[in-house]
């Protein structure tokens, strides 16, 4: 029995940084996602921006046209004036004429507004697009290294898992069955000492006299009435405490 405790508690040990190793590997997709949702951000936010420009230069070419018709509009109704012969049409006709010149004004101080704003606009996505490249570049060295990473992690674990088959060897069949599902119930891990304390090394809930007397007596693979973990003494296996 108590060779059976110190095969399981070297086979915990494999364990454990397959457990460890598995967790990181598990971690790098979504850290892919995340630079890859970081990287779409970052183009929605260049685009929009590219949509700004366009949008502002059409509006400043549109009114650049409105102002070019409204000086159109002027000369043509300046000509009208002098086929008009009827005073009140002629009053009419004066009153366009200066309603639209007021206008134009109006118009060009939005325009220069525009401009204003589209000069902006082009100096912001200058650097926007330096901002990009900068990104894009950060983000393609993370996911190659996070890609090596991926690598390195998968053959430690082909490696932990080729020690733990010859760990495995020579323990007691019921013993290791018993591990096995232990294990896949509690992931991190199957088999755990007892504290000083009198407390279980996993769920540190204290545990009985009567499971300590056994444990420390060696009659019989014991386990923690919470957690249902294999409990082990570590004088009785004549381990160290820090081992």
């Amino acid at each position: 029995m108590k060779e059976d405790l110190l095969k399981l508690i070297e086979l915990q040990k494999i364990d454990s940084k397959i457990y460890e190793t598995s967790l990181q590997l598990k971690s790098i997709p979504k850290e892919l996602e995340t630079l890859k949702e970081k990287e779409l951000n970052i183009m929605v936010t260049f685009n929009q921006l590219k949509e700004k420009i366009k949008s502002t230069e059409l509006e400043k070419k549109k009114l650049e046209l409105d102002i070019e018709a409204a000086k159109d509009k002027i000369g043509k109704m300046n000509t009208q004036l002098f086929q008009i012969k009827n005073n009140d049409e002629y009053r009419k006709m004066l009153r366009q004429i200066d309603e639209t010149k007021r206008d134009i004004p109006k118009l060009e101080e939005t325009l220069l507004v525009k401009m204003d704003d589209l000069d902006k606009l082009n100096e912001k996505i200058k650097e926007s697009e330096k901002t990009l490249n900068q990104e894009k570049e950060s983000i393609k060295t993370k996911q190659a290294e996070l890609q090596k990473n991926k690598d390195t992690i998968e053959k430690q674990i082909k490696d932990f898992e080729a020690a733990k088959l010859d760990k495995r060897r020579g323990i007691t069949p019921a013993i290791i069955a018993k591990y096995d599902q232990i294990l896949n119930k509690r992931k991190d891990c199957a088999i755990t000492p007892i504290k000083k304390d009198g407390t279980c090394g996993s769920c540190h809930i204290i545990l009985l006299p009567r499971i300590i007397d056994d444990v420390i007596c060696n009659r019989g693979i014991m386990y923690c009435d919470t957690c249902s973990r294999i409990l082990y003494d570590e004088t009785t296996l004549g381990l160290s405490v820090d081992e």
